[in-house]
Order: C-alpha cells, then sequence, then structure tokens
C-alpha cells in the first residue's frame, strides 16, 4: 500500500519506479537466468558455448560449467582438476549479481584444489583444512570456463570430470527442491524487457528481502516503500491509483530501455574504438553502470581473470557489417597479452553467433594460425572463407551490422595497467591498390599463436 501520507505524485512515481529498477536490473536479470538453469542444485551443467544463452556473448571456444548453489543448510566444497599449463576460470556470483571471488590456474595454480563456499549466516568447523570462501547471499552461481583445445578436443571434457561439487549438510537438513523447471531457451533479458512493473518489482521484492538491506539499500527501499514495495512481500499494482501505477510502468519502461542502450563506450583517453569490460573497484557506486554490465555481460569475470574488448565500428569510425571485409592486425608480439588464452568472435547486434562456416565460429590462441614472415599476425574477418593461404586466421561474420569481443583470460600488466589495447580493424577494399601481398598472403608459417611461458616471453 501506499504511505501514510499519500503525497506521491505521478512524475515522483515514475522517478522512483526508474532508479528502483536500475538498481534492481542486475538482480533481477540473475534471477531469471538461475530459473532458466536446468538440473538440481548443488550439481554442474556442462555448455558448449555456442549454446549456453543465458550470457549475452557465448563464447563458442570454452566448454561452461555452470552451477547454481544452495547454501541455506551448509556449506558446498568445489573440487577443481589438475591443470598442469592449462587454464580454467571459474567465477563465484552471488544473488546480487556481484562476482565476489574466483578460483582457477590464476587463483589455485595447477594442482588440485578444494574450496569451502559457504553461505552468510554459516558458522561451524568445516573440517579436513579447506579454504573458506564466504558468500553475502545463500544461493551462488559458479561459471567455469575451460578453453577448448583444438589439438586436444578431449582435454577440456576430461577436465570437466575432475570438476565437481560436495555439499557438505547436517544429516537432518531436509532435501533440497530441484527448482523451477527451466523456461525456453534464450537470452534472460528478453524476458526481463517484457516483465511488467507487478512482475518486475514482485521479483526484486522476493530477492533483497534474503538479507538485510546495506545503508544504501535502506534509503532505496524507503522511496520504493512510496510506490508500495516491501522486500520480502509482494507488489500489486492494482493497488495504486491508476495515473500512478501508469506512472510506475513509465518509469520502468524508461530504466529497461536505458539499460539497453547504454552505449559499447570506447575509452575516449585511448584513442581507440575498442571498449574495454573489466570489473573493477568501485563499479557497483554507478548503479546505471553495473546494470549495464550486466545486460550485456552478466557475471562479468574480475579483470585479473579476463578482459573482454567490444569493437562495434572500424578504424574510420564505420559500423562493422557483413557486406564488407576486414583485417585485424597484430605486430611481431603484439597478439593479445596474456598467461591463458585470447579469443576473437563476431556475433550480431542481438548478441547470436553468426552460421558456423566450415565448423568455425571464430578464432582462438589454440588455432594454427599464419603468422607472417616478420612475425606479425593478420586476422581476417569476412563472411565467406578467404583464399585458402588465409583461412586458418579467417573469423567468420554475420551478414549485417555485427560486433566484435576479443577475449583475454589471465591477462598480463600489460593489459592490466592498459598499456596493452587491440589495434584498430581496418576495413578492406573490393580491389586493393598497392596491396601489401606479404599481409594479404601470408607466408606459410603455420603454427599455434604462441603462448605465455613461464619466462614471461612477449606473445
Amino acid at each position: 500500500m501506499l504511505n501514510a501520507d499519500n503525497t506521491i505524485d505521478a512524475d515522483q512515481a515514475s522517478r522512483i519506479a526508474y532508479h528502483g529498477a536500475i538498481f534492481a536490473y542486475p538482480m533481477v536479470l540473475l534471477d531469471e537466468a538461475r530459473r532458466r538453469h536446468p538440473g538440481a542444485p548443488n550439481a554442474f551443467h556442462y555448455d558448449w558455448g555456442g549454446q549456453l544463452r543465458c550470457l549475452a556473448y557465448p563464447n563458442p571456444h570454452v566448454l561452461y560449467s555452470t552451477a547454481w548453489l544452495d547454501l541455506s543448510e551448509g556449506p558446498v566444497v568445489l573440487s577443481t582438476p589438475k591443470l598442469n599449463a592449462h587454464n580454467m576460470v571459474i567465477a563465484m556470483v552471488d544473488s546480487r549479481g556481484r562476482v565476489f571471488a574466483s578460483a582457477g590456474a590464476r587463483e589455485t595454480g595447477a594442482l588440485p584444489s578444494e574450496i569451502a563456499i559457504v553461505g552468510p549466516n554459516w558458522s561451524g568447523d568445516i573440517g579436513r583444512g579447506l579454504k573458506a570462501i564466504r558468500a553475502a547471499t545463500n544461493r551462488v552461481w559458479l561459471i567455469a570456463r575451460t578453453p577448448i583445445d583444438r589439438d586436444d578436443p578431449q582435454l577440456a571434457l576430461r577436465l570437466r570430470r575432475e570438476l565437481y561439487l560436495t555439499p557438505i549438510r547436517r544429516p537432518d537438513a531436509p532435501a533440497l527442491e530441484r527448482g523451477p523447471e527451466p523456461g525456453l531457451p534464450g537470452w534472460p533479458a528478453r524476458d526481463v524487457a517484457s516483465f511488467g512493473a507487478e512482475a518486475f518489482f514482485r521479483r526484486f521484492a522476493g530477492i533483497i528481502g534474503e538479507r538485510p538491506a546495506s545503508r544504501h539499500e535502506a534509503t532505496l527501499i524507503h522511496e520504493l516503500a512510496r510506490i508500495g514495495f516491501v522486500p520480502g512481500g509482494s507488489f500489486e499494482l492494482d493497488r495504486l491509483p491508476p495515473l500512478i501505477a501508469a506512472s510506475v510502468e513509465q518509469g520502468l519502461a524508461r530504466a529497461i530501455h536505458t539499460i539497453a542502450t547504454h552505449p559499447f563506450a570506447a575509452d575516449p583517453e585511448s584513442g581507440s574504438p575498442w571498449a574495454v569490460y573489466a570489473r573493477q573497484p568501485g563499479v557497483a557506486e554507478d548503479p546505471l553502470l553495473l546494470a549495464a554490465l550486466a545486460h550485456n555481460a552478466l557475471a562479468l569475470n574480475m579483470a585479473e581473470d579476463a578482459h573482454y574488448f567490444v569493437a562495434g565500428i572500424d578504424a574510420d569510425g564505420n559500423p562493422l557489417n557483413g557486406a564488407h571485409r576486414y583485417r585485424l592486425h597484430f605486430e611481431e608480439f603484439r597478439t593479445p597479452q596474456v598467461e591463458g588464452e585470447w579469443s576473437l568472435t563476431a556475433y550480431d547486434l542481438n548478441g547470436d553467433l553468426p552460421e558456423p562456416a566450415n565448423g568455425r565460429f571464430g578464432l582462438s590462441s589454440h588455432d594454427r594460425l599464419r603468422f607472417n614472415a616478420d612475425g606479425s599476425l593478420d586476422l581476417r574477418i569476412q563472411r565467406d572463407p578467404p583464399v585458402s593461404l588465409l583461412e586458418p586466421n579467417w573469423a567468420p561474420c554475420p551478414a549485417g551490422d555485427f560486433r566484435l569481443v576479443l577475449r583475454a583470460y589471465w591477462p598480463r600488466q600489460s593489459i592490466l595497467g592498459g598499456a596493452w589495447r587491440p589495434p584498430s580493424v581496418r576495413r578492406l577494399h573490393e580491389q586493393p591498390s598497392g596491396f601489401d601481398a606479404r599481409r594479404e598472403a601470408p607466408q606459410p608459417m603455420l603454427r599455434a599463436a604462441p603462448s605465455a611461458s613461464a619466462e614471461g616471453h612477449p606473445a
């Protein structure tokens, strides 16, 4: 119900709904992803990258292992495999949409490890000398990314078998519910965009009621109470006067539109057309940026685990479009500076991958790329396969406008500090004059992309 003095007007109701929806969006979006997740709690489910549509831009070069944990009845132990020289990134996301910890080669090293993930109210002895990581909520989403090696396609499957979860529960704990049946496959942001105000704020009320509110959240909830919002309760739009109810709907619609159209902004100081996405300290202080990141990169990895570079324009400032051909040129020793892997993939503006061509969705550092005689590397982005000498360096793209996503897993300090950025994408003319034959048709130096070494040699 409305506040006792009933003094709210339509403009205030719209403003309150707008700011409330901006803040709530990452949580509602993540909850929608949870409802789509197949299988029972505390168990991994596996997806090849092109099939995992709970993420906006699924990576076809990794095997995803995902699980929703229920920590209400006790900790869950995460066991990781022996990685040797391979990489794995495991992000831990609370139900507020925040990545609060990670595991994998960077954090735990190459040897097998066990980590106990405990809920906010857990107290007691876990035993076994386990390292414990405390989550802020009892629901936690685990997302493990295991790179696919074309030279050893079974590697990801072998590592998957050694990645598992073991709940530690009281003997008298009730059986866990399976949870809601997953809905239709697809990007959850599309469903959230169709929510009306009643469905959106009712979902938010259930999430925010799981734990006490922070001081900032308490201020927001106090404002939302003016339109009838109660944490842990319900939200009934028909209890509001018609004009106020319509204003609440308008505020929500404006918030969803603002989030969805928030630009992939490049850093103007870098002079690069590539936007950089990495979870940095302080992001949570800007609710709109946090909501836009959730929309475009749900469960974004920690900066130390991955950087994502996104480009939608070429070197001349024109939109990337599948009607043209493009080249991405890396000078010698200037390929993505990573200790793990890198990959390059093109997506349409809905976040969908192009139709696979010759079984290929894109390129990664595990591919056998052709380097030029001087050690530089040219990648080709176009719809159809290029001439045979260039085909190993070909990343297919959609027919219309598209975005390129360059992922850098376990980035080196040159990326973390901002010294390394991808070069601009250059459009190739149909009949180039004076073209550089050495770059357009590289000499046959077929080899895998250089990987990082323990000595830190440049890649």
